[in-house]
């Protein structure tokens, strides 16, 4: 049974699909994953601050240039 399903999953998947352009409230699903994750008080290792900052910050600007 498993078969069949997993073939309408991936058909489905794969299916081209006509993006939604517009929509104004793209943003606020990151907004909130980046406000939720800034509240970690893990975040920032307090014996490297300045490297896990540089880290951070450059991950970030990476996502957002790849994304």
């Amino acid at each position: 049974m498993s078969g069949p399903v997993s073939v309408l999953v991936v058909v489905r998947q794969v299916k081209p699909q006509k993006v939604v352009s517009g929509s104004r409230r793209w943003w606020v699903v990151p907004a909130v994953l980046a406000v939720v994750a800034l509240r970690e008080p893990g975040l920032v290792d307090g014996g490297h601050r300045a490297a896990s900052v540089g880290l951070l910050a450059a991950g970030a600007l990476l996502g957002i240039g790849t994304g």
